[in-house]
């Protein structure tokens, strides 16, 4: 009963193991997917940033032009005041040049303040997505670290709870050799004993024969002494023999206890190597 005890509880051990593996793995997967997830959004991120870096682009080449074309109005305003030589015309022509250099200078501003702007938001979007992607990079890894160590945990109990099975296995053949050994010696010693208890029945008979004889004689005849002093030599002879008898009757009562003893023994420490096993399978 010990054993199938023992074997039932390697077995809910074992059970309880997998499931604890199973879990496990169903939430690597729940963390795996977030961080495919994360992936997809950094890679929008980085395809936006490849959006906003080409509108920084425009943005420069504009700039650029705007820079060139201020350069063009500056360069043409100093013609016009160089060759124009009528003071009207070259006033009209002077405050249509400054205007337009004004308006471009004023353009070419905004269009610098608002590259920085988008400069600096693109720079803190692009670290806010790199330190999270950082962030679920390292939690996948500690992860499926976690899984790697706790599989290999699960694989090493399995293992040990195999050799707790086979072990267990092992000690219930041995104790079912071993009583098969005690039934057979028992019954052995069993028909030994029997044997000795007939042997002392036929010598207590015919001790009582003796006796009878003896008596039939004595009552026969007082004076054959000689008769007489046989038959209580033979009589002597009878009761040494029962004596033997006795004798050996008691040895191999002796030998019998001295076997049950050791099948005491036997069956103790199998009892004790069934219970260790017992313990070591409840403490994993």
């Amino acid at each position: 009963h010990s054993l199938e005890v023992a074997h039932k509880a390697s077995l809910v051990h074992t059970s309880e193991q997998e499931e604890s593996l199973m879990r496990w793995q169903e939430l690597a997967e729940i963390t795996e997917k977030k961080a495919s997830d994360l992936e997809a959004e950094l890679q929008k991120v980085n395809l936006q940033i490849e959006e906003n870096n080409k509108i920084i682009e425009l943005q420069r080449e504009q700039r650029l032009a705007a820079e060139k074309e201020l350069e063009k109005t500056v360069t043409a305003l100093a013609e016009l005041r160089e060759q124009t030589k009528d003071p009207v015309e070259k006033a009209t022509l002077l405050a249509e040049a400054t205007a337009k250099t004004s308006r471009l200078e004023a353009e070419l501003a905004d269009a610098e303040h608002a590259h920085f702007e988008r400069i600096l938001w693109y720079k803190a979007e692009l670290e806010a997505s790199q330190a999270a992607a950082a962030t679920a990079g390292q939690k996948a890894s500690e992860q499926a670290e976690k899984i790697q160590q706790l599989e290999e945990l699960v694989q090493s109990q399995q293992e040990t709870v195999a050799e707790m099975q086979t072990a267990v296995a092992q000690a219930e053949s041995t104790l079912e050799t071993k009583q098969a050994e005690w039934h057979t010696l028992h019954e052995k010693l069993a028909e030994e004993s029997m044997g000795l208890q007939t042997v002392i029945r036929e010598q207590k008979m015919q001790l009582e024969a003796s006796d009878n004889e003896v008596n039939r004689f004595i009552s026969e005849t007082s004076a054959q002494g000689q008769h007489l002093a046989e038959i209580q030599n033979r009589l002597v002879e009878r009761e040494l023999q029962l004596k033997q008898a006795i004798a050996q009757l008691r040895q191999a009562r002796a030998m019998i206890e001295k076997q049950n003893q050791a099948i005491k023994q036997i069956q103790q420490k199998a009892g004790e190597r069934i219970r260790a096993l017992q313990t070591q399978i409840g403490q994993r």
